[in-house]
């Protein structure tokens, strides 16, 4: 929940969901917090959207996603909270930039498109800022440094490939020169908007770790910044970070001919040219950067001019070989960067002489020229004369082939198709039967019934508008299951949309379903949203979907309660281990119940339930007790 400190009597006051009043907090997990200019406190939660908090009345004002509403906030779990220089309030969403409109209620979203290139490039929105300039950025969890365009409400993506240190941007702080410094997993990236450069920093500079942690960052009035992480806390004045500004010298280290030292009379870093004579015309080189500030971060490079035609770039080694070099004369050019990048523009350059081969004089080519090209003139000859008699064989050979591959080739083309006919019809039977009968039973009754609602509700509304207003209800609720059903039917016609689709809308459409068809409200409870294997997504829907159709066929049941609770992973204080994922399912009704040991497991979708369970390694667990109602529970727990 959350809690206000009285610093004078050291008491903390709590403020805790409680579901019998819609005042409190929605869910008790706080992501975010923030006071804007006009005093008002808004608290951001998982799972429970955006609430305003009112002081005079210690209450909460909610905002939350409505299905099929495009102004309200695009996610109930909200991660950043900001107000720009014009005052306007800017909400970071699981999935989502949100603009608040707060004299309105309304929310204007900006959201990740496919189709779109200058979208949002990534749902989940870690931070918000708006720098000196007005320019608005986004720091988002996989898809990098987003800058917002307000007059063609587009976006501009920077990213790894860019130079960013990750994609994952946990915090957003500028500097006075101007200058945006990006906490990621991956280090501390400092960002000049002007040039669009970065300058990545790691824990060789002094962090605390290459990993940051959302919400852990802040600039105080002085203009220090500090940034959390996994492994603590860095502070600093950014203009007290600058970066080396000498470039170092190229010394060679050593040079060699097969792993053995070449003898030139004087020290490898003393010599100008070299001179290779046939058959030695490869050597092996190392070469050094003068320069020892984190000399574990100098850059090396080389290039062979006349043989190369770009620079060779090797990163840190400092080692460089060449083979089978032609005969000529030329240049070995060395360079290198200190830790900071900073590159030798003189570099070190040794002129290297390949002597030439015996074999490339020209009285030795033209003999081997007029020998070869006698050689050739009498193979060729002989090749000529049997390539023109294996030819008249051949032409008969292919023709008596293709003919009999013809034959073969349009009886099995008449037979595949003859086949391909039956499945497709057999197929399109089996199919057609299965949605007609669910369309009977589950959408078409549940119209029938509103028909006939909708039929009597004049005449009754005339005479009792409270009961008339019990039937426009039913109607309501009959209407909202139809349309789930048919939601429900058309992920049967196109499985990937279950496994795209939120496992928390999936159970509330499941429980629309049962409300729609029998009028038995469902209690729906969601806690956490955490991402599953496509396989153990699929089962708990499943699971779900056959223990409500058993309330619906079999319980009477009065009131049915559905929760689903994900825990995300996290450290385990005592063993200083990771724990796993953890999903846990329950569904129970209040209705006659059953006695499961004289039940066998093909009744009610026992067996069928049970198999899925163990398929994704979960453990379900079935309670009932006739006259007492049932429990489903299942339990699942992903490996590390």
């Amino acid at each position: 929940g959350l809690n206000k400190f009285d610093r004078q009597t050291e008491i903390f006051m709590h403020y805790r969901h409680d579901m019998n009043d819609p005042r409190t907090l929605r869910t008790d997990v706080v992501l975010s917090l923030f006071e804007d200019r006009q005093g008002v406190l808004w608290v951001g939660t998982l799972g429970g959207g955006l609430s305003q908090f009112d002081q005079a009345t210690q209450s909460f004002l909610h905002y939350q996603t409505e299905e099929g509403d495009p102004v309200s906030i695009s996610n109930n779990s909200v991660r950043a909270i900001y107000q720009d220089q014009s005052g306007a309030l800017w909400i970071g969403t699981e999935y989502g930039l949100n603009k608040f409109d707060r004299t309105r209620g309304r929310f204007k979203r900006y959201e990740p498109e496919e189709s779109n290139p200058q979208s949002l490039s990534e749902g989940a929105v870690l931070s918000i800022y708006q720098d000196r300039s007005g320019v608005l950025w986004i720091g988002t969890f996989g898809g990098g440094l987003n800058k917002f365009d307000r007059e063609s409400e587009s976006f501009q993506h920077y990213l790894q490939a860019d130079g960013l240190a990750s994609d994952v941007v946990y915090g957003i702080l500028e500097d006075d020169s101007g200058n945006l410094w990006l906490s990621t997993n991956g280090g501390l990236s400092k960002f000049d908007p002007i040039s669009e450069t970065f300058r990545n920093y790691d824990v060789s500079d002094g962090l605390q770790s290459n990993e940051f942690n959302a919400g852990a960052y802040f600039q105080n009035d002085s203009g220090e910044m500090f940034f959390g992480g996994v492994e603590g806390l860095n502070a600093f004045f950014p203009d007290l970070i600058m970066d080396n500004p000498y470039a170092p010298q190229v010394v060679l280290t050593s040079l060699t001919h097969n792993g053995e030292a070449i003898d030139v009379g004087k020290a490898p870093e003393n010599v100008n040219n070299l001179i290779f004579n046939w058959p030695d015309n490869s050597f092996e080189f190392e070469f050094a950067a003068l320069s020892y500030r984190q000399p574990q971060k100098n850059k090396y490079a080389y290039m062979l001019e006349g043989f190369d035609q770009i620079w060779n770039e090797i990163e840190t080694s400092r080692f460089g070989k060449y083979t089978n070099l032609p005969a000529g004369t030329y240049i070995l050019r060395m360079t290198a960067s200190n830790s900071d990048d900073l590159w030798s523009e003189e570099g070190l350059s040794i002129e290297i002489t390949i002597g030439q081969p015996m074999w490339q004089s020209w009285p030795f080519i033209a003999i081997m020229v007029i020998l070869v090209a006698a050689v050739g003139l009498a193979l060729y000859r002989l090749r000529i004369m049997s390539i023109e008699a294996r030819s008249q064989e051949l032409e008969v050979e292919v023709e008596n082939r293709t003919a009999e591959l013809k034959r073969e080739i349009d009886q099995r083309l008449k037979v595949e198709e003859v086949l391909r006919q039956s499945e497709m019809e057999k197929a399109i039977v089996a199919e057609r039967s299965r949605l007609a009968r669910d369309l009977h039973d589950a959408v078409t009754q549940t119209l029938f019934s509103a028909s006939l609602i909708a039929e009597a509700l004049p005449s009754i509304w005339n005479s009792d508008q409270d009961e008339g207003g019990k039937l426009l209800e039913e109607l309501r609720l009959l209407s909202r299951g139809a349309q789930a059903e048919m939601r429900t039917l058309l992920m049967e016609l196109r499985p990937d949309t279950l496994v795209e689709a939120k496992l928390s809308d999936l159970m509330r459409q499941l429980a629309e379903t049962v409300m729609g068809r029998k009028g038995i409200p469902v209690e729906v409870e969601v806690v956490g949203e955490c991402p599953l294997p496509s396989e153990v997504h699929v089962a708990i829907y499943r699971i779900t979907q056959e223990a409500l159709n058993n309330v619906v066929k079999h319980s009477d049941a009065k009131r049915v309660t559905l929760r689903l609770h994900c825990l995300e992973r996290s450290p385990d204080e005592k063993a200083g281990a990771e724990q796993p994922q953890r999903v846990e399912l329950s569904v129970s009704d209040d209705g006659r119940g059953f006695d499961p040991s004289n039940t066998r497991s093909d009744r009610l979708g026992l067996g069928g339930m049970r198999e899925r369970a163990a398929a994704i390694g979960a453990e379900l667990e079935i309670e009932s007790e006739e006259g007492a109602g049932t429990e489903v529970r299942v339990v699942w727990e992903g490996d590390e």
